[in-house]
């Protein structure tokens, strides 16, 4: 069975770099995609800790820093889907997400049998990504994501989960 990306728990933030570093781990990002729809094969524990570096390109900065080999490397309906997606690919902070999750546990028992849960606005995961490890052998996910690159991305950190592109 192929392995779903998790944070460590105490895990308090991704990114501390400016808008060059990030669009340097967007493009080895979506380098190391390639490289994996290439193989056919599914990403090691160790290739997921690079694509979770991803951030999307909603902070135009970072998108400037890439534009270039952006067009060079993708085809024009990815490109063109990849700039539609650019006002609402912002990526909510660990920090949140476990606030989130700590509300949630407060209102719904970890001791239920099943969980089935849904998320409309996916990203690459991270809210998966967080779930309390007590919840992780019962939940049913259906992940929903948008935009082409950042599904296979998502793809990639859990492929056991359902998917779907709207």
């Amino acid at each position: 069975m192929k392995a779903t990306f998790y944070f460590n728990q105490d895990q308090k933030a991704l990114h501390f770099a400016g808008a060059k570093q990030k669009a340097a781990d967007n493009l080895a990002a979506l380098r190391l995609l390639e490289e994996l729809k290439e193989s056919g094969l599914a990403a090691t524990p160790a290739q997921q800790e690079s694509l979770i570096r991803y951030t999307g390109w909603g902070d135009t900065a970072v998108y400037k820093h890439a534009a270039d080999e952006l067009d060079g490397m993708l085809d024009i309906p990815t490109l063109n889907a990849l700039k539609a997606s650019m006002l609402n690919a912002h990526y909510t902070s660990l920090e949140i997400i476990r606030a989130i999750w700590q509300g949630v546990s407060q209102v719904f028992d970890a001791g239920m049998k099943e969980l089935h849960i849904l998320d409309p606005s996916a990203g690459i995961g991270h809210f998966r990504s967080l779930e309390p490890t007590a919840w992780r052998a019962k939940s049913h996910w259906l992940e929903v994501e948008l935009e082409p690159l950042t599904a296979k991305i998502l793809g990639h950190l859990h492929p056991n989960t359902d998917q779907a592109r709207v």
